[in-house]
């Protein structure tokens, strides 16, 4: 039940409100994991923390059972997350580390010890999450976003030849003088040409990437991110926009999209005055 109602959080209410927390409930492993991620993601911290508790007790010791530990060692953390208890939380991803290292598990971690001040480690731990599984938004989303152990003038000595130099710089910007002025074909035109010349580049790609995700092309896009980060896995521009193209992917998957857009245009917009002081487009997006 868990996995076929995870996009569908209604449905998890529908399954799970009636669930029985008592030691004896006949309710299984599955089932109170749902409940206890729907409570987290309503913000009924308590609730969540016993769901989390009751899935350890029925998942038991097994080895087959070692993913529901880990999932439910997670939601702990997750919970003293929440509650700000930062050692608490590492304490409980540590232990879902040590039962299973999922991506989740991994992600969870690296957040955890943002908050503990151990960046480093926090980046490694999202570098594995990458490792076991390259689609994982997350993980790219946080290796995107500043967590990075090199700045743009370390990586491009660490990485020789990856790199545009000065004249390939410059023609990129001609390219996106080009993409400025509204003439996008040319502007596609133009970076591919830089690529067809330097199939080292890793920027260059990225230019590309960004320019398919505009175009709503979130495949291409995300193979784009994927030839750049052979080239340089510690790119952040890379992993920032595979971060989106991925989302956009699971978008274009989720059969739920439309009842949301749907619901979501029906609504008003509301009135918040000056909200144009903090959100610059405020107008365009309400527009």
């Amino acid at each position: 039940m868990a996995s076929a109602t995870r996009d569908n959080s209604p449905e998890v209410d529908r399954l799970t409100r009636g669930l029985s927390l008592a030691p004896g409930t006949d309710a299984g492993t599955p089932d109170f994991l749902a409940a206890g991620r729907l409570a987290y993601q309503m913000l009924n911290f308590d609730r969540a923390e016993s769901c989390f508790v009751r899935a350890l007790d029925r998942a038991g010791q097994s080895e087959e059972s070692a993913g529901f530990r880990a999932a439910a060692y997670r939601g702990l953390g997750q919970v003293q997350f929440r509650r700000r208890d930062f050692d608490g939380a590492i304490a409980f991803h540590e232990k879902a580390m040590a039962t299973k290292a999922t991506p989740d598990v991994l992600l969870s971690s690296a957040e955890t010890l943002i908050r503990l001040g151990r960046t480093d480690e926090a980046i490694t731990a999202a570098e594995w999450a990458i490792k076991l599984n390259r689609y994982h938004d997350g993980a790219h989303y946080y290796l995107g976003n500043g967590y990075a152990k090199k700045n743009y003038t370390e990586l491009a000595a660490a990485y020789p030849g990856r790199f545009a130099d000065e004249p390939g710089r410059q023609s990129m910007a001609a390219a996106d003088q080009l993409l400025a002025d509204g003439r996008r074909s040319e502007a596609r035109a133009a970076y591919e040409s830089i690529r067809q010349a330097h199939p080292d580049w890793a920027d260059i790609r990225i230019r590309i990437a960004s320019y398919e995700f505009e175009e709503g092309h979130h495949v291409a896009a995300r193979d784009a991110c994927f030839e750049a980060l052979e080239r340089c896995p510690e790119y952040g521009r890379a992993h920032a926009t595979l971060a989106k193209a991925l989302e956009f992917q699971r978008f274009d998957i989720d059969v739920h999209r439309k009842e949301y857009e749907a619901r979501f245009d029906a609504k008003p917009v509301p009135n918040l005055p000056g909200i144009e002081r903090y959100v610059v487009n405020w107008k365009s997006l309400s527009a």
